[in-house]
């Protein structure tokens, strides 16, 4: 049965969104991008099956592709996941200036995200760790800006919302160990107690 045949097996219709996530899901990242523009030459629109592509070529270490289509969802939506995505694979490419603005976008959007209605938001019960989460490669990017006071605040604020998020315990641990602080290697402990393996292999590096 060829791709097209599968689409069309339930009334007829194309559920490309339904498959592509089930593409998605399975790691079958090159087949959801096919499907992912059958979606966007059907429905060119529709701000998530941009996203979704970005997150396959994403997912394909293909950083520089993901900007680029992340881009194109913006221009229809400039939304939370848009941006977070943005963000992330400016950090992988080493843009920290433009990953720091995308990142402090993001994490303004999750924060009215937070204060509107359930509907507006798949899970509040996940925006902790979704801040932890945006607050730690805020701090990566501002570290690798010399911005070393807010990247202790990010990391700091992170530890805050989620506890358990090893990341932000290994960016404040690399931190002080800069300056000699003892407290660092508390912190990097920390974090490897968690399953951060960086963390491992720093404190290999150090003990």
């Amino acid at each position: 049965m060829g791709i097209f045949d599968f689409l069309k097996t339930k009334n007829n219709k194309i559920d490309v969104f339904a498959y592509s996530d089930k593409l998605f899901n399975e790691g079958n990242y090159h087949e959801a991008i096919r499907v992912l523009d059958i979606a966007i030459e059907t429905e060119p629109s529709n701000w998530y099956s941009y996203f979704k592509k970005g997150k396959c070529y994403q997912y394909l270490n293909d950083f520089s592709k993901a900007i680029e289509i992340y881009k194109k969802g913006q221009k229809i939506e400039d939304n939370f996941d848009l941006n977070r995505g943005l963000g992330e694979c400016y950090l992988m490419t080493e843009q920290w200036q433009s990953g720091k603005n995308a990142l402090l976008k993001t994490y303004s959007l999750l924060l009215d995200l937070e204060k509107g209605p359930s509907s507006n938001i798949v899970n509040k019960k996940i925006i902790p760790n979704d801040k932890a989460n945006i607050l730690n490669n805020l701090a990566i990017a501002v570290y690798n800006l010399d911005e070393i006071e807010d990247a202790i605040k990010y990391s700091e604020d992170g530890i805050k919302f989620d506890p358990n998020f090893a990341g932000n315990y290994r960016i404040l641990g690399t931190i002080l160990l800069d300056y000699d602080n003892l407290k660092g290697i508390k912190l990097l402990k920390q974090a490897a107690s968690l399953g951060d393996e960086m963390a491992k292999t720093i404190l290999n590096d150090i003990l």
